[in-house]
């Protein structure tokens, strides 16, 4: 896709470049409220309200075009994806302002559901959540 010659993952958070990892969840996909950030990076957390960062998580970010349900979204190819280092942080630089979708989820099977992150990225000056995004990844039923 034409996106990742411009994309990269910011090296300041304990991020690699996915390249055949995709999210695993257990029975349930949790969908959070759309944000609004001037930046998309932030923190995978897990346990019991969110007491621990999320190490070995896969970070999907896909492009996402009028009202697609995120179903739907994540069937089109990923613009880009990390897997978070034992600090769950992650961190991606050179999006355009635009809708975009988060798909979190272990690298590995581990009974945690995926999440799924609806976001609205607006440039510098405009409103929007300028402090990290944080997601807290719930244990299966």
């Amino acid at each position: 896709m034409f996106f990742s010659a411009l994309l990269s993952v910011v090296c300041h958070a304990e991020c690699r470049r996915a390249h055949d990892e995709v999210p695993h969840g257990a029975n349930e996909l949790i969908e959070l409220r759309e944000q609004t950030v001037n930046r998309v990076s932030g923190t995978i957390l897990v346990g019991f309200g969110g007491s621990e960062p999320a190490g070995n998580v896969v970070v999907e970010l896909y492009r996402r075009e009028g009202n697609l349900s995120v179903q739907k979204t994540v069937q089109q190819s990923r613009v880009i994806a990390c897997v978070a280092g034992s600090d769950g942080r992650f961190s991606f630089s050179g999006l355009k302002s635009g809708r975009y979708l988060l798909r979190v989820g272990m690298a590995e099977q581990a009974g945690i559901n995926e999440t799924y992150a609806p976001i609205i990225l607006q440039s510098k000056g405009k409103k929007g959540k300028n402090q990290g995004i944080k997601i807290v990844l719930q244990l299966g039923t």
